[in-house]
């Protein structure tokens, strides 16, 4: 199996699809800054990285296309059936495109941050000196990113590329499914201040609170939401 990480690895780096969509995550990175009247370009860059990098924005369009090229479009140029005459198991041909791709989203992903932080660090500076605390902080920040913003988003378009096997089923549904997934966990507050006290709504406070949306919630917003110790 690891050979065959290796072969999907090594492809992954040689595509040209993947640069262009790199590209376009640091373009639609930059251009993100510009919402909500500027506000980020008013942050130096470790405000920018400790604060609204976690909200991901416009630069995770690209990750369900990736995903849909990346995986889906094997069942349409046959490379899945050419991998299974070679003598690997199913298994093991879902395994490594799923470690490879999401490699390929977290290096998609942190395009975002690049972008950013170069972005915000030119008008305004980096804003903070490099000590241990500071190293430390950004290190849980940017665990916090990939699990959250990056690996969230891109677990889905992967499970269904590999239940639909079709491209456009997988930007469409994984897109819609992101969506949905953001909208209701931002909503989830709210929901529980009008519930009355219940066994019913400690449970699924208590349960919410493990999701990552719900954890970078947290961090972008503590007034509503509940941080846990990393």
């Amino acid at each position: 199996m690891w050979r065959l990480v290796k072969t999907e690895l090594y492809s992954l780096i040689k595509s040209d699809t993947y640069r262009r969509l790199s590209i376009a995550c640091f373009v639609l990175g930059a251009a993100c800054l510009g919402r909500d009247h500027g506000s980020a370009l008013a942050m130096t860059g470790y405000e920018w990285f400790c604060s609204r990098q976690l909200a991901g924005g416009w630069a995770m369009i690209p990750l369900p296309v990736f995903v849909a090229d990346y995986v889906a479009a094997e069942h349409t140029n046959h490379a899945f059936v050419l991998k299974l005459l070679c003598g690997y198991t199913r298994k093991e041909i879902i395994g490594a495109k799923g470690i490879v791709c999401m490699a390929g989203i977290v290096g998609l992903g942190l395009m975002n941050t690049i972008a950013g932080v170069l972005v915000t660090t030119l008008f305004n500076g980096f804003g903070a000196a490099f000590h241990e605390t500071t190293v430390a902080h950004m290190a849980t920040i940017l665990i916090y990113y990939i699990l959250g913003a990056i690996v969230n988003v891109g677990a889905v378009p992967f499970l269904v590329a590999v239940m639909t096997e079709s491209k456009i089923g997988t930007i469409t549904l994984g897109l819609c499914a992101v969506q949905f997934v953001g909208v209701a966990t931002a909503q989830i507050p709210y929901i529980l201040v009008r519930m009355k006290e219940s066994c019913w709504k400690n449970m699924i406070n208590n349960t919410v609170q493990l999701l990552p949306i719900y954890q970078v919630d947290s961090i972008l917003n503590p007034q509503k939401y509940n941080a846990h110790p990393f």
